[in-house]
């Protein structure tokens, strides 16, 4: 059960979720409206939470209201005791690994590619990097071309040969930004605004939670896609913390390996 606590414990968000329903009892609607997320994706939220006993369940006619159960951190108090020393941050830490390990193993096996980063800068930092070309070659691609408006152009050359292009979906300043997405060239399992990849910007104290979504991918381009997005987040968080992301290894185009 303290693996389970660790593992729930372990998502800012639901942290946020918890601080919520401390005091009072909420719906599942009425705790979605605090977020910039999607209700169902609350609702998984509280699954996690209530499998891990951290919170109760109240149902009343069709809606269900949540409240935090105090006893459920109970034993994950009585295993930290042991340990309320330079060992706590190690701790989660790991609790926090193990929470990527589990979302890239399982986001490669559903329909969404998901891939999620905290970031230590303001949302507003991190947009410029999604939507200014100049920003963008910091972190992907040799050259870009963005026009981030709804029906504006995403275009992205990685290498000269792989050359990812579709067009904004969706913009909302320092908040999220959407756009359909494929790559060029003949016969291309993944064809230019075939699938779409969704970035939001939650902020978390003075960083920012950053989620990306890549969704509509054949089951057999999922698992690449989701070590390319893997890469590629790990540079943004790079270049907007202000360091060096380093070399692109994806610049390098097949004919040269």
């Amino acid at each position: 059960m303290v693996d389970q606590v660790l593992q729930a414990l372990a998502e800012p968000r639901r942290r946020e979720i918890l601080k919520l329903i401390r005091f009072q009892e909420l719906s599942v609607g009425e705790i979605a409206s605090h977020f910039d997320v999607t209700r169902p994706a609350i609702s998984q939220h509280l699954g996690v939470l209530s499998s891990a006993g951290l919170v109760t369940v109240r149902q009343r006619g069709t809606s269900r209201f949540y409240r935090v159960r105090p006893e459920g951190l109970t034993d994950l108090r009585q295993f930290l005791e042991g340990f309320w020393d330079d060992r706590l941050e190690l701790l989660v830490r790991e609790a926090e690994a193990e929470e990527r390990r589990i979302t890239e193993m399982t986001s490669v096996q559903s329909d969404v590619v998901v891939r999620e980063v905290r970031i230590s800068a303001r949302p507003e930092t991190i947009f410029g990097f999604l939507t200014d070309p100049a920003l963008m070659v910091r972190w992907m691609g040799k050259n870009v071309q963005l026009e981030p408006h709804v029906g504006g152009i995403y275009w992205v050359d990685i290498n000269g040969e792989a050359i990812a292009r579709g067009e904004f979906i969706d913009v909302v300043p320092n908040q999220r930004v959407s756009f359909s997405f494929g790559w060029e060239g003949d016969n291309h399992p993944v064809p230019p605004g075939s699938t779409v990849v969704e970035i939001t910007l939650t902020p978390d104290g003075d960083a920012t939670i950053v989620r990306l979504e890549h969704s509509g991918l054949p089951a057999d381009a999922r698992a690449d896609h989701g070590h390319g997005w893997q890469g590629y987040v790990d540079r943004l968080a790079a270049a907007a913390e202000g360091r060096d992301p380093g070399p692109d290894p994806n610049r390098i185009v097949a004919s040269e390996r």
